[in-house]
């Protein structure tokens, strides 16, 4: 097998696993959220603009860019197929109403709560040898 075609097929099973441990963060991001915010699973792909669905993906980007590494876009992708201004936009309104809104703060601090233990099922989802061998760590 040529080089070229070696440095393909594993630059594709490192997208392919990168992807699988984001996607498996953004999980757990997810559960927490909706378990917190008492949102259905399925509201975080909704175009649905119910308050309550809406302040949930606010947190659920919030969570995402202050506690991993994935992209706006990926975000926007995983959460409905949304652009990524759209999740920019999440994000910033989280941040600048945590500095003035006490219910908002508050709900910060109880997804913190309960996303303390659970991402560690996305870390145990890859064991610290693929991590190393995809470049994680």
């Amino acid at each position: 097998m040529g080089k070229k075609k070696v440095d393909a097929r594993l630059k594709n099973e490192y997208h392919a696993a990168a992807r699988r441990y984001y996607d498996t963060q953004m999980d757990c991001i997810w559960e927490a959220v909706s378990r917190v915010c008492n949102v259905p699973d399925d509201a975080i792909q909704s175009k649905s603009r119910v308050a309550e669905w809406k302040m949930a993906r606010f947190y659920f980007w919030y969570f995402v860019r202050t506690r991993t590494d994935v992209t706006w876009v990926h975000m926007g992708q995983y959460a409905g197929k949304r652009d990524h201004s759209t999740a920019i936009h999440g994000y910033q309104s989280i941040c600048d109403w945590a500095t003035v809104e006490k219910p908002v703060k508050r709900r910060i601090e109880q997804i913190e709560e309960v996303l303390d233990g659970r991402m560690n099922q996305a870390d145990e989802f890859f064991s610290r040898e693929k991590k190393l061998h995809y470049g994680f760590l």
